[in-house]
């Protein structure tokens, strides 16, 4: 089972909230933008997303090679 992350000591998103505040972006919309924020970094711990982008480079490069 994933454990809730928490994800305000990551600097990248405390960088991405604050451009928010800065934007004026209303609570509901962080909101979202956060759990969109957890997501990802649980499928990035998970390896699924790394699983996925591997399999797309591999893919590109295959192509990028029959080109050639």
């Amino acid at each position: 089972m994933n454990t809730p992350v928490n994800l305000k000591k990551l600097d990248s998103v405390k960088k991405c909230m604050d451009h928010l505040d800065i934007l004026g972006v209303d609570a509901k919309t962080k909101q979202i933008v956060y759990m969109y924020m957890e997501c990802l970094y649980q499928e990035v711990k998970s390896n699924e997303c790394n699983e996925f982008l591997t399999t797309d480079i591999q893919e590109k490069t295959s192509k990028r090679e029959a080109h050639q």
